[in-house]
């Protein structure tokens, strides 16, 4: 079936909504929740609570969450009720601004191939899994839009679009802080075709926007939310090995992301070389038992090396065959995008300092790697190999790349609504276990979809070292690991009982939590367990104290 034929944004943001549907919270979903249901509550003063988020209770400025999909969230419970469904169908707007960008930046610079490349992309493993109630996606769609307003106000002679660029870009900013990339890239279309004036104006509108927020925040609770936030990172940095340092750690990750994320920008450059369609099938093949082996290869045998100092593995099948990927999908962008004077010489440089901006960002903006931080990389890398495509004609596979992308976004995004349900299925198989006794307070620790969850099933999240449990009250605790993360506390054997246990278990041999979303490669293999619960009865009057290991 021919995309051609096909609505693309529309579909494709419809399919990008309702596959976000059934998916269970995960990651950052419990934080933003947080901050969506006191915005609810009290919009007039949207930070002025305190949010127990990792080790300790803190002002939820303190937290890194920018207002926009909070906002819009904390709108949708007004609106909407209770209703995690409904509150997931909320976020069809962005959906749909994401897809109706793409389609007309594809439509500027990859003409004939705008359809198949927007669901190729809207649909893809980079995006398809990765709206939750995360910023990351809104965020990309403001951004986009900002870039694709200004470039039509260029055509269409519009300064009211040049307003209006401006001001989406600068929501972006505030949906999260990666959209600075936005007026760089409108700054860098301006220096390029010669409109200073424009591009400098929708660049400052933007500008007024994030700071206009900034110092009304700054007025009401003492501070920058930006610049707490850049301060504290900056102390991480110098807490650890450097800033030089730090950054080339993010090198690997960005081979192990491009590579498990862009197999079809990878098929798409190919093709737009010119490569004969046996080679492609070959390729195609190449990526599909690559995964097939991830998830069959029993996981002691992927594992072939391991780091000297920190104990974590460092050669894998898994890292191998995301770096073998990773250069399948830059040399083809790096062949066609250096071949940029062949095509209309100022686009095509546009497109190619729009790769190194994103590359650079990457480094700068990404205090840890994830498929998210690589996000405006596919994006771009799309666009360049679709352009080159279209200018010489290499045009008929890309039906047949389109539905390959699609079917591996499909596949990422089965694996991570199965792999987002362990820690819902362990709090009600907690809440299960619990008596319901009125005068008793279950108390949990635990962070992403686990305090989602347990937030709404009633129980208290326990703050080290202030938090007093009664004789009577119950405590959850998941198992010390890597999922869910959680309060570090020491569980004193004298002042408590267990009562519960609970592994939950799924017969899928994949894994995106919490690879996808940090990590070294967005998917990996899985045997055994992937949360364990156990539930404390408290005997005594007990304070948790801090317990680091």
């Amino acid at each position: 079936m021919s995309l051609a034929r096909l609505p693309t944004p529309f579909w494709a943001a419809v399919i990008l909504c309702l596959a976000n549907v059934p998916k269970p919270a995960t990651i950052d979903d419990g934080a933003y929740y947080c901050y969506a249901r006191h915005m609810a509550e009290l919009p007039a003063d949207p930070y002025g609570f305190t949010i127990i988020w990792y080790q300790y209770a803190a002002p939820a400025p303190n937290v890194l969450a920018p207002p926009v999909l909070p906002a819009w969230w904390a709108l949708g419970i007004r609106l909407l009720g209770d209703h995690p469904m409904l509150w997931k169908l909320w976020l069809f707007p962005f959906c749909w601004v994401f897809a109706a960008s793409l389609h007309s930046l594809f439509r500027r610079f990859c003409p004939g191939l705008e359809r198949p490349l927007t669901a190729m992309t809207v649909l893809a493993p980079a995006f398809l899994p990765a709206l939750n109630f995360m910023l990351d996606v809104p965020a990309m769609a403001l951004t986009l839009a900002g870039i694709a307003i200004l470039i039509r106000s260029y055509d269409d002679c519009r300064w009211s679009l040049v307003v209006a660029a401006g001001l989406v870009l600068g929501v972006a900013m505030q949906t999260k802080y990666t959209g600075f990339i936005g007026p760089a890239v409108v700054l860098l279309y301006g220096v390029i075709f010669r409109r200073w004036w424009s591009a400098l104006f929708a660049a400052g509108v933007a500008v007024a926007v994030f700071v206009g927020w900034e110092a009304w925040f700054a007025s009401k609770y003492g501070q920058s939310h930006f610049v707490f936030h850049l301060e504290a990172n900056n102390a991480d940095i110098a807490a650890g090995d450097g800033f030089w340092q730090e950054k080339l750690k993010l090198v690997p990750p960005l081979f192990g992301y491009l590579g498990g994320l862009g197999p079809a920008v990878a098929l798409g450059g190919w093709a737009a070389l010119g490569a004969r369609r046996a080679v492609l099938i070959a390729l195609a093949a190449f990526f599909v038992g690559g995964f097939i082996l991830i998830g069959v290869v029993p996981m002691e045998s992927q594992i072939w090396t391991y780091d000297p100092v920190s104990g974590y593995p460092r050669l894998t099948l898994n890292s191998v065959f995301m770096g073998a990927s990773s250069v399948l999908v830059l040399v083809p962008v790096m062949v066609t995008g250096g071949k940029w004077k062949s095509l209309r010489e100022r686009e095509g440089l546009f497109l190619v300092l729009w790769f190194w901006g994103e590359v650079a960002s990457y480094f700068v903006l990404t205090p840890f790697p994830g498929a998210r931080r690589v996000m405006g990389l596919v994006v771009v890398s799309t666009l360049v190999v679709g352009r080159y495509a279209s200018h010489f004609g290499a045009k008929r596979s890309f039906d047949a790349i389109a539905w390959f992308g699609i079917a591996l976004g499909a596949f990422y995004a089965t694996v991570d609504a199965i792999d987002a349900r362990p820690e819902q299925i362990a709090i009600q198989r907690c809440a299960e276990a619990i008596p319901r006794e009125a005068s008793s307070t279950t108390w949990y620790v635990g962070h992403w979809g686990f305090q989602f969850y347990a937030d709404r099933a009633g129980m208290r999240p326990v703050h080290p070292d202030r938090s007093e449990l009664a004789p009577g009250d119950y405590l959850v605790v998941p198992d010390p690991g890597y999922r869910p993360v959680a309060q570090s506390i020491t569980v004193d054997p004298d002042s408590t009982e267990a009562v519960f246990r609970a592994e939950v278990e799924l017969p899928m041999p994949y894994r995106t939590v919490p690879n996808y979303y940090g990590g070294y490669t967005p998917i990996v293999g899985h045997e055994g367990p992937r949360v364990g619960v156990t539930v404390y009865r408290v005997t005594r009057r007990w304070k948790p104290q801090t317990f680091w290991p």
